[in-house]
């Protein structure tokens, strides 16, 4: 079945079968939407079934029934509650939905599996349901089917897919899904075989994108996952016991000072940042907790604390002194695997200013840990386990003892280089530094970084052991690590490498620790944003990046910006002052998923080069109180519509809007912006067949004389989003343009066109003023003037039309302002 036209539409809702035939012919199914030039249009669409299975019956005669070809394809594809069948009782068959492999490349033949490309035009967007089963199942034997999603655009799969190997032999199918601009998969494959001997198949899934994202470790993507989340800096899970455990000494002070006298030097066992409490140790308390008689070291000598709060209290000499341990540290995670311990002497120091000005635990004592009574992780459970942490004090790490970890992965860091360690990768770093540890766990395969420096995978099992987090040495009580704990997160799952990516920057970036990305590069900065470093980014990652760096993001396809305001974010992606921006993607384009949102450099340049649409939200580059006082933006897109919100460049920048598709058709397209200044618009090498929206969010006044200065080679419309519109002075329009209020407009000014239409627009009473649209020895000698108003009030001084154009006068006929 094929429509064909500018808008053809195909849609099934029913059954259509069609079989392999007894004798082994396949069947074929196919439901095209194109313009009849082998391009996708219009609309095709499945809810129902599609069967062109190839199951046989008892009056079979073929030696070989596989399944049949199902292609599916539109501008649109759209699938919902939906059996999509190309099973066979020997192998799967062939199903293309929105496209080829690849967008249109040719499969490399594997015998029994792959057939040649059918070269099915591809979709501009695809939507394949929650309720959708895609089956290429080979039954009794041979391999899975080859099951292709495409779209040259936004691909959405939600479904399920099945690829099985036969169960007398056979391998699992060949399943991608992909999409060139932006694809979002949430659904499940089964590509297993069900034969002892056969292969698992292959998913494909081919995002070429930039995605920058305000991730969290309880991210909606990974939180089903989350088995534990420990937070030394969240004073509300952390609990402090004040105990004197390595400080039997006793203090005194004056109320309204900041000084404490000990009667024996504390410093070893105290550090800057550690709570105190004199008079008594009380009851148990959060770490958020200052109450009276509770302070914070601000500085520490000897017997001589400094404290930050002001003493509450006189405290005579003799006064019992108490430090504040960690006696416990509560999950973040839904699943409430608390950490404990009940023994004083065990206990960790807590730092409230540890890392990056965050609360921090030190384990100090040989036997220091904290134990989680739940089941944190099951033994034969796949797991994605980070610490972000510092080394303690050892000038070497001698070849046994050390552990750090969580327990039920029971493993001890023996970080030498004479046998590597039991449970992860030998880090190659000095005592003292900062470091974030990944570990993935499944089966026996184990492969980490530290500052993502990747090392050589070991060998391990997990076993059930205790369940610890801590420093000290367990086997060696000789050299204890002694680390400080800033935070550990585990996964009951091997997580993708973009969400280990992101939860890297996420610590990085939280925890002021600096990377070694993947890339290739001289600095941390180059290395991330190299052609082969991430291709996900922790927004507040660019952030802490753009301190030493102006930010470049290259992506082949597509580059986009997930809501800012997600995981308790501001919105605000803001560079440090001076730092530019430059965003550039293929045919996938450019897109900021909340345009709500706001990019902010503080006085550096914000450049994006989309070759599909670009759509975005607030751009800022004004500096307040800083040289340059703004900077310019620039926007070019290859012929798709750029859309943004308010462009605000300062006083010192220009915003430059590029919407050229050369050579091509469109040869330009729709601008749709609102700016600040619209006299620092400039629409450089504009095509020839869009349209330019300036908008103003409120009342306006344009003077005409500089209105069209900027302007070339686009129709154009200034607009309120709110108020009155007022003109002023004399201009000429060079392509046809349209003033547009939302409540009165007023032209005290001279509109002039050569041989161009003006149209205004307001919804209450319009004062014209002077308009001309004449086009003295040229053709066509004059255009249309249009005035438009629900008020049936309209005042106009002079109206020219030449001798080709006319006055249309409307009342009724009132369009709405364009949405903002």
């Amino acid at each position: 079945m094929q429509a064909t036209g500018t808008n053809p539409t195909v849609i099934s809702t029913g059954v259509i079968a069609t079989q392999t035939a007894p004798d082994g012919a396949r069947g074929s199914i196919e439901l095209l939407a194109t313009n009849g030039q082998g391009q996708t249009t219009g609309f095709a669409a499945v809810s129902g079934v599609l069967d062109a299975s190839g199951y046989g019956t008892s009056g079979t005669t073929a030696a070989t029934m596989t399944g049949g070809t199902i292609r599916v394809t539109g501008g649109t594809t759209w699938v919902e509650r939906a059996l999509i069948d190309v099973s066979g009782r020997d192998g799967g068959g062939q199903l293309r939905l929105g496209g080829e492999y690849l967008g249109g490349q040719s499969i490399q033949p594997v015998p029994g599996l792959f057939v040649p490309n059918l070269a099915t035009p591809n979709a501009q967007s695809t939507f394949v349901a929650a309720d959708v089963l895609l089956r290429g199942n080979a039954i009794e034997r041979g391999h899975g089917g080859q099951l292709i999603t495409w779209s040259d655009g936004l691909t959405s799969f939600g479904g399920t897919i099945q690829a099985r190997g036969g169960l007398a032999s056979g391998n699992g199918g060949f399943a991608e899904v992909s999409g060139h601009g932006q694809l979002d998969f949430r659904g499940e494959a089964d590509l297993l075989p069900q034969s002892t001997t056969g292969a698992r198949g292959t998913l494909l899934l081919d995002p070429t994108d930039i995605v920058v994202s305000n991730f969290a470790p309880n991210d909606a993507s990974v939180s089903a996952n989350l088995r534990l989340w420990l937070d030394a800096s969240d004073t509300t899970r952390v609990f402090l016991t004040y105990s004197t455990d390595s400080v039997p000494t006793t203090a005194s002070g004056t109320i309204g000072t900041n000084t404490i006298t000990t009667s024996a030097d504390v410093s070893a066992a105290l550090a800057v940042g550690a709570r105190i409490r004199l008079t008594g140790a009380g009851a148990v308390t959060a770490a958020s907790t200052l109450g009276a008689n509770t302070y914070t070291i601000a500085a520490i000598a000897g017997t001589t604390i400094t404290t930050v709060e002001t003493l509450t209290s006189t405290y005579s000499a003799g006064t019992s002194f108490f430090r504040g341990l960690v006696s416990a540290l509560n999950d973040r995670s839904a699943v409430g695997n608390n950490s404990t311990q009940a023994t004083q002497a065990n206990m960790p120091l807590w730092i409230s200013n540890g890392q990056n000005n965050l609360g921090t635990i030190v384990f100090d004592g040989n036997t220091e840990n904290l134990s989680t009574a739940g089941n944190i992780m099951p033994a034969t459970t796949a797991l994605t386990l980070f610490h972000a942490f510092q080394h303690g004090s050892q000038a070497s790490f001698p070849s046994q003892g050390r552990q750090f970890g969580v327990g039920q992965l029971n493993y001890a860091d023996n970080w030498d280089s004479s046998g590597g360690p039991t449970g992860v990768v030998n880090p190659s770093t000095s005592s003292g530094t900062n470091a974030i540890n990944v570990l993935n766990y499944n089966g026996v395969n184990y492969s980490g970084f530290l500052n993502s420096v990747a090392g050589t995978p070991v060998a391990g099992s997990a076993t059930t052991g205790s369940r610890w987090i801590g420093g000290g040495s367990f086997l060696n009580t000789v050299d204890p690590l002694n680390p400080t704990l800033y935070e550990t997160v585990a996964y009951n799952a091997a997580l993708s490498l973009n969400n280990q990516n992101l939860l890297e920057q996420y610590m990085a970036s939280r925890w002021a620790i600096t990377l070694t990305p993947p890339g290739t590069g001289g600095t941390e900065a180059a290395r991330a944003m190299a052609s082969d470093g991430y291709s996900v980014f922790h927004a507040p990652y660019l952030q802490r990046l753009s301190i030493s760096a102006n930010i470049s993001l290259v992506a082949t396809n597509s580059i986009v910006i997930n809501d800012l305001t997600a995981n308790s974010g501001t919105g605000i992606l803001a560079l440090a002052a001076g730092r530019s921006l430059t965003l550039t993607a293929g045919a996938g384009g450019i897109t900021m998923v909340n345009t709500a949102n706001t990019l902010r450099t503080n006085g550096g340049a914000i450049a994006m080069t989309s070759g599909g649409v670009l759509t975005i939200g607030q751009l800022d580059t004004t500096n307040a109180g800083g040289t340059p006082a703004g900077a310019n933006v620039t926007l070019r897109s290859a012929g798709g519509i750029i859309t943004t919100g308010t462009i605000n460049s300062g006083t010192a920048g220009n915003v430059i809007v590029d919407s050229t598709n050369s050579g091509a058709n469109p040869a330009g397209a729709n601008i749709n912006a609102t700016f600040t200044d619209y006299t620092r618009l400039s629409t450089a090498n504009a095509g020839t067949t869009g349209t330019l929206t300036v908008r103003q969010a409120g009342p306006w006044s344009i003077n005409l004389a500089t209105a069209f200065t900027p302007l070339s080679g686009l129709n154009t419309t200034f607009s309120t989003t709110a108020g009155a519109m007022t003109l002023t002075g004399t201009g000429t329009a060079a392509m046809p343009t349209t003033f547009q209020a939302t409540t009165t407009l007023t032209n005290s000014g001279t509109l002039r066109s050569s041989g161009q239409a003006l149209t205004l627009f307001s919804s209450s009473a319009m004062s014209a003023g002077t308009i001309d649209t004449t086009n003295a020895g040229g053709s066509p000698n004059g255009a249309n003037i249009t005035l438009r108003t629900p008020a049936q009030t309209i005042n106009a001084t002079l109206l020219t039309t030449g001798t080709v154009g006319n006055i249309i006068l409307d009342s009724t006929n009132t369009p709405a302002p364009p949405a903002h």
